[in-house]
């Protein structure tokens, strides 16, 4: 058998997540099997567990496909609570994700699968807990990129913030 090239791999990769993406959003993701995905993208299962461990990284890694150029858009690196006025940086993160989901059928499919057709069972427990962990980063950067505007504004000792953070955060 030839070898096959970097190109043919990314390909294989490529329509491996689109198949999930379709099947995913017919059948919901915990009656999805990597048979069924390996089936509709036209190739072996082998060729599945070449480029994903099991469903919860293909799953990820479908999600990354559109959140991190929607993260990179939110300026969820921290930019936003350094910038000259971070309530406006972030207002600009945000109206550029919105028009992002409004424009793009691909990010409405994924954000689609991720909040509508995910059943939190023990196999999808990575997938479950790789959401946490990014709800709690994106929180964090909330309430940096709030307080930091808090601060600049000179309304720190009147702000709510500070006993919200005292309130809601753990």
């Amino acid at each position: 058998m030839a070898r096959r090239t970097k190109e043919d791999a990314q390909a294989t990769r490529t329509a491996l997540l689109d198949a999930a993406e379709r099947v995913f959003q017919l059948r919901g993701v915990s009656r999805t099997s990597l048979s069924d995905i390996a089936q509709a993208a036209g190739v072996t299962r082998g060729a599945l567990y070449w480029h994903f461990k099991d469903k919860a990284a293909l799953f990820n890694a479908m999600m990354e496909r559109v959140t991190l150029p929607l993260e990179g858009g939110l300026c969820l690196s921290g930019a936003a609570a350094a910038a000259a006025d971070p309530v406006a940086e972030m207002r600009q993160g945000l109206v550029h994700a919105l028009r992002q989901i409004a424009r793009d059928e691909q990010t409405r499919r994924v954000l689609e699968i991720a909040t509508m057709m995910v059943e939190h069972i023990e196999e999808l427990s990575a997938v479950r807990e790789r959401h946490l962990q990014a709800q709690r980063e994106h929180v964090e950067r909330l309430r940096t990129t709030l307080e930091e505007a808090s601060r600049q504004r000179g309304c720190a000792s009147r702000c709510p913030c500070s006993s919200w953070r005292r309130a809601c955060m753990p």
